[in-house]
Parts: structure tokens; sequence; C-alpha cells
């Protein structure tokens, strides 16, 4: 019994792995309570889940917070760009599809496919945001350019969020448990696991 807890064992290293995971978790929570904050706690979430993903080393709160940090700036006026973009994009398919014309029907359907990019464009750049330094501007050029050069590893990411929304959904069984999932470790383990396209992604643009 002894040899399941020692420190080679399977059993103590997914342990340790969940209690990081819960730890991390905890951690993207706090830093995600300034509502605007979002941003820089999301690009903390992965600047360690990445690392996880390379198998390296982390020291998962030191990391986190340095990463919050050193991010706080850039990560947060892009989650204000993405906000301010996205709602004048919401308030102009409500405009336009309250007009029943023809004519604004088109403008309509503008403003939902420059929603559903943004949308992407937000599951992209926090992530690059951890991994490279760059500026806001080229920050929201790159990751339209990986968008459009990764449709197969896009797709499955997209797979991947509308499968958790749809379990999450479902009913009001699910949406509980969910709730209680994500609280506890939720974020962290879906970070996690979107960390593997992302760095089989990010891999193309590393010089060694």
């Amino acid at each position: 019994m002894s040899s399941l807890f020692r420190h080679d064992s399977p059993l103590y290293r997914l342990l340790m792995r969940l209690t990081d995971l819960m730890i991390l978790n905890g951690c993207f929570i706090v830093g995600s309570l300034g509502i605007i904050t979002l941003g820089a706690s999301i690009s903390a979430l992965y600047s360690v889940t990445l690392q996880w993903a390379k198998q390296k080393e982390v020291d998962v709160i030191k990391d986190f917070f340095k990463s919050y940090r050193s991010n706080f700036k850039q990560a947060t006026l892009i989650t204000l760009i993405l906000l301010f973009f996205g709602s004048m994009m919401l308030f102009n398919i409500f405009l336009f599809g309250k007009s029943g014309q023809r004519f604004f029907d088109i403008y309509q359907w503008i403003n939902v496919i420059l929603l559903l990019l943004l949308m992407l464009i937000f599951l992209f750049i926090y992530p690059m945001i951890a991994q490279f330094e760059n500026t806001i501007s080229n920050y929201f050029k790159n990751s339209i350019l990986m968008i459009i050069s990764n449709p197969s590893k896009t797709l499955l990411i997209i797979l991947a969020i509308i499968s958790i929304l749809f379990v999450s959904l479902y009913n009001q069984t699910s949406f509980a448990i969910s709730l209680g999932f994500f609280i506890i470790i939720g974020f962290a383990t879906v970070a996690r696991w979107l960390s593997i396209y992302f760095s089989l992604i990010f891999k193309q643009y590393i010089k060694e």
C-alpha cells in the first residue's frame, strides 16, 4: 500500500497534478474577479498550462502571478478592445434585425460573421500573450493568421468548446454539476486540454 504513495508512483503523480489543477483554477478565479482583468487571468492560466503541455515543471502560484503581472496591461487593453467591438457588433445585429428590410439583412450577417471571428480571436489571443512577446496590433493580426493557417486545429478547438457548452447547458442538473466542476478544477482542466492544440500550433512559429 505504501508504494502507491511513493513520489515516483503513478497515483502520487496523478494526485499532485489534480492538486496543481485545483490550485491553478483557484488562482484563475481570484485573478478574474475584476471582470476586466479576465484577459490577464486567462493569459496567466495558459502560461502555466502551455508549460505543462511541453512537459516542463511549474511552480503554479509563482508562475501564474508572474505572468499575470507582466501581461496585465496588454491583456487588459485587449479585453477592453474585444468588449467594445463585441458590444458594437451585438448592437448592430439587434438593430439590423429589427429593421425588417432585406437591405439591412446583409449588414446583419456581416456583423454575425465579424462577431464569430472576434470570438475566435478571443480563444487564440490570450494563449498567444502567454507564449509570445508582441505589440497589441500584432497579437490581433497574428491570431487571425493562425486561425486561417490552422483550420483543422482551429476546428478541433471550436468543437471542444461547443461540446463543453452543450454538456454544461444541457439541463439544470448538468449545469449544476458543471458549475461545481468549473469552480473546483474546470477552467484549469479545459485550458490544460486546449493547450495541447495551441502548443502544436505555436510550435510552427517558435524558432529553436
